[in-house]
């Protein structure tokens, strides 16, 4: 449980009432982590677990407080939704239009297990991804006649999820962003953004213009999109931007190339004060409309970027823009990493808070031990030369040569499989990961508004202001010139938010051991597991049987001769 969502003393209870097989509804405030493990917010989330019959699992759903009730499409006609798509796909309006991926992958069930194949497909034609993720201005008639076809054969199948594929008729039913949304944008608006979409709890982005699908493409599964569930868990409008790291860079990069990804989640009230959302709407932001609110904003003081230092900050401490027009290379770093003493103030002002936590799954760079040209110490390799003249050396590093290999994969193994783990073997040698574990730092707003305060340093007083921007998650920094030589300064430390790798926990054996209790029976087989990637552990390539008949007979002339002693 705890791999997947940041431990705290209510949710280790819940834990243990899960374990006792105990049922019960909770509400609490949580610590929410979002997939790209860069944000955490603190919301109230309701648990509701239950203990499965007839084993010793527990299932718990979480769910949003403030979204109780779930409203779901039925009764949409799927024929009328296939012919909504095809006149999506035939459109000739600037337009694009995205799906979350169609058919069954590894990470979890869509629409339908495959699409449906039909008579007339005379030639290869796009995968259905591409073709509904291509520009609507460039129909491509053949492939798209096919494919709607085989769309049409695949919802008169069984082989869909038909609450998806009702969830997905409603949003081609009732979400449309064309030309005339554009029109009725005033043309300052125009001037400010690039484009707009909108996204649905189904899995559908439609984006106007069409080339603003682009920066969408690897957003499309809502699911897992971290965009769309920050902004689905908040109320305001949402500013964000590409995750930064690295070196960075002063050459070759400006304001123009980093655009603003600002959204709204549309919010339906419901019967009994509950709310209903149903998905997202947003725009891409140019970096000179995000300046000119740093100014309005600072009454003028961002204009000058000589003696003053402005930052737009979201709610994780990344820098969403800067006044400094040769740093756009910052945009999308966190603070700390380019201005430390500014987030060394604003932590301790407590306008953020942060929580850490280790992540024992991770995975690291392999780290190589590098070789020096200094002096060490001479190794002289000793063989036991006289032990390797007798067979009782001998047939004992046989016989432990043997039962260090796994006997079931030499008895059970088939060829095949042989072959394709040599071939996994050869390619994992090259691999440049290893499992390691992780400490990582998540900084989240605190209920603070505001604050004042100068960092002092080896006769340099730096002030520094903050204040949060109502109604979004932006907080506007001003600040003098940096200090240097802050090395000197005991009083000052430097934040961390990238993940630090642990060689070593120091306080592992004074951690608390979770509860745990001892399963009332094993499991052992499922009818439903897919054993076929089993039996695939290791891959040796030499002949068992000749192995263990020559193991047998050292052994026993090695007996023979110890009894004629």
């Amino acid at each position: 449980m705890f791999h997947v969502e940041i431990n705290d003393p209510t949710k280790y209870q819940v834990r243990r009432k899960m374990i006792d097989q105990k049922s019960a509804t909770e509400e609490f405030e949580s610590y929410v982590l979002y997939p790209g493990e860069h944000y955490v917010a603190k919301n109230n989330r309701t648990y509701s677990y239950i203990p499965i019959p007839g084993t010793n699992f527990s299932l718990c759903v979480v769910s949003p407080s403030q979204r109780k009730k779930h409203v779901s499409a039925k009764g949409f006609d799927l024929m009328q939704a296939a012919e909504e798509l095809e006149r999506i796909l035939t459109s000739q309006e600037d337009f694009a239009v995205l799906l979350a991926p169609w058919t069954t992958d590894n990470d979890g069930p869509r629409y339908c297990k495959t699409l449906e194949s039909v008579p007339d497909e005379m030639q290869p034609v796009q995968s259905s991804q591409n073709l509904i993720n291509s520009s609507m201005s460039t129909p491509v008639d053949k492939d798209k006649d096919v494919f709607v076809k085989r769309i049409i054969a695949t919802l008169k199948s069984t082989k869909c999820n038909n609450s998806l594929i009702q969830q997905l008729a409603w949003d081609l039913m009732s979400v449309n962003i064309s030309e005339t949304l554009w029109k009725n944008l005033n043309s300052q608006i125009k001037k400010d953004i690039t484009g707009v979409f909108v996204s649905t709890n189904g899995g559908l982005t439609r984006v106007f213009p069409a080339s603003l699908r682009e920066g969408l493409e690897d957003k499309v599964d809502i699911p897992t999109a971290e965009y769309y569930l920050r902004t689905i868990d908040t109320q305001v409008y949402l500013y964000s931007t590409p995750y930064k790291t690295g070196k960075i860079h002063t050459s070759n990069d400006t304001m123009s190339n980093h655009d603003v990804m600002v959204t709204k989640s549309i919010v339906i009230p419901i019967d009994s004060g509950h709310v209903f959302k149903p998905g997202v709407v947003g725009a891409m932001v140019k970096q000179e409309a995000m300046v000119r609110v740093m100014n309005s904003s600072s009454d003028g003081y961002c204009g000058n970027s000589d003696d003053n230092y402005c930052y737009l900050l979201d709610n994780g401490g990344f820098i969403i823009s800067t006044n400094q027009e040769y740093d756009a290379d910052h945009i999308g770093r966190w603070i700390g990493d380019v201005d430390s003493q500014v987030m060394y103030l604003l932590h301790l002002h407590n306008i953020y808070e942060n929580t850490t936590r280790l992540d024992f799954q991770a995975a690291c760079k392999k780290q190589t031990k590098s070789s020096s040209t200094g002096s060490r110490n001479v190794f002289m390799p000793s063989l036991p030369f006289y032990e390797m003249l007798t067979l009782t050396w001998w047939s004992n590093k046989l016989s432990w040569a043997y039962l260090n290999i796994n006997l079931y994969n030499w008895l059970f193994g088939s060829s095949e499989d042989m072959g394709v783990m040599a071939a996994e073997i050869v390619t994992s040698s090259t691999a440049v990961n290893e499992s390691c574990v992780v400490k990582q730092h998540q900084y989240y707003y605190t209920d603070r508004q505001s604050m004042r305060g100068n960092f002092t340093c080896d006769n340099c007083t730096r002030w520094v202001s903050a204040q949060r921007l109502n109604g979004s998650n932006l907080l506007l920094v001003v600040a003098d010139q940096t200090c240097h030589n802050t090395h000197q300064c005991p009083q000052y430390s430097k934040l961390i938010q990238a993940p630090q790798r642990l060689d070593h926990i120091p306080t592992a054996c004074q951690q608390e051991h979770w509860y745990r209790k001892r399963p009332g029976q094993c499991w052992n087989h499922d009818d439903r597991e897919d054993t076929s990637q089993c039996n695939r552990a290791i891959s040796l390539q030499s002949p068992s049987q000749s192995i263990i008949w020559t193991t047998v007979f050292l052994t026993f002339i090695h007996t023979c001769i110890r009894t004629n002693r």
